[in-house]
C-alpha cells in the first residue's frame, strides 16, 4: 500500500518544526550558558584584578620595608648613643666637678688642719671607714656621737683628743673634747674635712674658760658650805 505524498509531508513537516524546536532551546540554553559564563568571566577577572593590585601594593611594600626598618634601626642606634653621649657628658661633669672640690679642698690644707669624718662611733662604722686609718692626734667629725662602742672609745682613746659634732652628748666619754664646727669647718667631702687652726684654738679657749668658771663657781660653792 502506498503512502500518501500528504501523509508524508506532513511527517516531515513535524520532524523539521521538532528539530527547530529543539534547536531554539539548545540554542537558548548555550546563550543561557554563555550568559552564566560571562558573568562568571567578570566576577573572575575582578578577583585577577583585585589580585594583582594586592599582589602591586605587597611589592610596594616589600620594598619598603627594609628602607623602613634601617631607617628604624639607625634612629634606635642615634637614640641610644645619644643617651650614652648624654650620660657620658653628665658624669664628666660631675668627675670635673668632684676634681675642682679636690683641688679646692687641697688648697685649703694650706690654713686648715685635716679631719676625717665618721657618721657614728659605732663598730660597724669604725669598721667600715678603716681606710682613713685613724691615728694618734687626728681631729674626727662626728655625726652623731652618742651611738658609741665601748671597744671604738676604747681604740680612740689616746689617740683622738678632739672631736667637732653639732650633737654634743650629754654623757661625755672621758679624754675627748667635743667642740661644734661652727666656725671650725672650712670644707667638707665624702670623707674629709679642713678645720681651720684659728678656729680650732679659740673653740678649745672657749672650753678652757668654761672649765675654768666652773671651776672656780664648785671651788666658791665648797667654800662657802665650810
Amino acid at each position: 500500500m502506498k503512502k500518501s505524498k500528504g501523509g508524508t509531508g506532513a511527517r516531515s513537516g513535524r520532524i523539521k518544526s521538532e528539530k527547530r524546536r529543539i534547536g531554539e532551546r539548545q540554542l537558548k540554553e548555550l546563550e543561557s550558558r554563555i550568559l552564566v559564563l560571562e558573568e562568571r568571566n567578570k566576577k573572575l577577572r575582578k578577583i585577577l584584578e583585585d589580585k594583582n593590585e594586592l599582589i602591586g601594593k605587597l611589592r610596594r611594600r616589600l620594598r619598603l620595608i627594609p628602607r623602613e626598618e634601617l631607617i628604624d634601626y639607625k634612629e634606635t642606634r642615634i637614640k641610644h648613643y645619644a643617651k650614652q653621649l648624654k650620660e657620658a657628658t653628665r658624669r664628666l661633669r660631675h668627675y670635673e666637678k668632684e676634681i675642682r672640690r679636690r683641688d679646692e679642698f687641697i688648697a685649703s690644707l694650706s690654713r686648715g688642719v685635716l679631719v676625717k669624718k665618721l657618721d657614728d662611733l659605732s663598730q660597724d662604722e669604725f669598721i667600715n671607714k678603716k681606710f682613713l686609718n685613724i691615728s694618734k692626734d687626728d681631729i674626727l667629725l662626728v655625726s652623731n656621737p652618742a651611738s658609741v662602742s665601748k671597744s671604738v672609745i676604747s681604740t680612740l682613746q689616746g689617740k683622738v683628743k678632739i672631736i667637732i659634732t653639732k650633737r654634743i652628748p650629754r654623757s661625755k666619754a672621758s679624754g675627748f673634747i667635743f667642740i661644734k664646727p661652727d666656725n671650725v669647718i672650712i670644707k667638707e667631702s665624702t670623707f674629709f674635712a679642713i678645720a681651720d687652726k684659728n678656729g680650732i684654738e679659740e673653740a678649745l679657749k672657749k672650753k678652757d674658760v668654761l672649765k675654768s668658771i666652773i671651776e672656780e663657781y664648785k671651788k666658791k660653792r665648797v667654800q662657802s658650805t665650810i
